[in-house]
């Protein structure tokens, strides 16, 4: 792991000397304070401690990164890549200690017939990578603000991924993607991997951004069966820029989804929740209100509610009954910056939400509060 992490230092020192090769190095180092308080009651009785929490925090306001990234125009078309990870500024780990370039690993060809790329990426509605539609333009957070829980079904950055995204034409622009097996390797046979599959489209006219995403998760022959479904998730949102606020608007309805994709901010563990299906919708609403000349003001609502998509089965064959279980989310949030320059600013933020699940006869309730501060920084 040195030695890969000198081989990037190198690469993006060999950037700023070689012009011809069109190299950059890129990144975002942001660090803050973040005050954090979160309180579990079930059935009416308070479960565990309830935390009040102050710590150094990084990646408040955008994940701390660090990319390089490369084109060259071969005249009719040009060739180009992006090899992107993530880094916690607080100890200097990377994001994920067995990839290199956990963010993103995308190499590209584009042409006035659109843009092919191949690698690992985030899905369409995944608020993560160059081919997020959805967020990026129906979320005013761009998928949510830290703890608060933005109630939608999200998908994830995925291996083995191909993306084809149509030049824009009348104001209409096509994204289509598939990952042929979402981890890791891929196995021979088509039916023993777990596919992805999503269609986006957008349409820009003048103030106004339109944009609807479908999204497919299809499971491998071992994983499903007549309990455990392929899952769909449908989502629709647009802005539209007053000149004194931008507004945002979306929603979600999604069927047969792992619980583990919900936003819920629920501490679950994973190997039980992502053999657990839901189905229900969420929507956001929010807003961008520029204020004097460069500071800039965000505040998002969220609104989710779930039902299981069909009964458990415990190991001893047991049917749990669970198809009744139940799971609203509400968020809100607030963020203020303010410009120190055009690449660093600094920002003050605060939010509340709440997520109330009803399962197997428990009733839990989980509140979550955030209060930071802190300095941001692009490269």
């Amino acid at each position: 792991m040195k030695k890969s992490l000198i081989a990037i230092a190198v690469l993006g020192a060999a950037a700023f000397s070689a012009q011809a090769a069109n190299v950059t190095l890129y990144g975002t180092v942001d660090a803050g304070f973040a005050y954090n308080h979160v309180k579990v009651k079930g059935n009416g009785q308070t479960l565990g401690d309830t935390v009040n929490s102050f710590k150094m925090a990084d990646g408040l306001e955008g994940a701390n990164k660090i990319g390089i990234k490369g084109e060259e125009d071969l005249g009719n078309m040009k060739v180009g890549f992006k090899l992107e990870n993530k880094f916690k500024l607080s100890n200097g780990n990377l994001g994920d200690s067995n990839k290199l370039f956990q963010r993103e690993a995308r190499m590209y060809v584009k042409s006035e017939f659109g843009e092919i790329g191949a690698g690992r990426f985030g899905g369409l509605a995944s608020a993560a990578g160059s081919y997020d539609v959805f967020f990026a333009n129906a979320d005013a957070f761009d998928g949510g603000d830290n703890e608060v829980p933005y109630a939608f079904s999200t998908s994830d950055r995925y291996d083995n991924s191909i993306a084809y995204q149509s030049p824009e034409i009348a104001g209409f622009q096509g994204t289509l993607m598939y990952s042929f097996q979402e981890k890791g390797d891929q196995a021979d046979k088509m039916k023993n991997n777990n596919r992805y599959i999503g269609a986006g489209l957008t349409y820009n006219l003048d103030a106004l951004n339109v944009v609807g995403v479908f999204e497919g998760h299809i499971r491998n022959k071992d994983d499903k069966r007549d309990e455990y479904k392929n899952g769909f998730t449908y989502n629709l949102g647009a802005n539209y820029d007053f000149g004194v606020a931008k507004a945002f608007v979306g929603g979600q309805y999604a069927k047969d989804v792992n619980l583990s994709t919900v936003q819920s901010g629920l501490d679950l563990d994973e190997d039980v929740s992502k053999n657990i299906q839901v189905k229900g919708y969420a929507f956001t609403v929010g807003a961008q209100v520029p204020v004097f000349a460069a500071d800039k003001l965000t505040v998002g609502s969220y609104y989710g509610s779930f039902k299981n998509s069909h009964d458990l089965v415990d190991s001893d064959g047991v049917m749990l009954g669970a198809k009744d279980g139940k799971m609203k989310i509400y968020g809100l949030s607030a963020r203020y910056e303010h410009a120190l320059s055009k690449r660093s600013n600094i920002y003050a933020g605060a939010g509340y939400g709440r997520t109330k699940l009803d399962f197997l006869e428990n009733d839990i309730k989980k509140d979550i509060g955030q209060v930071y501060v802190g300095l941001h920084h692009n490269f």
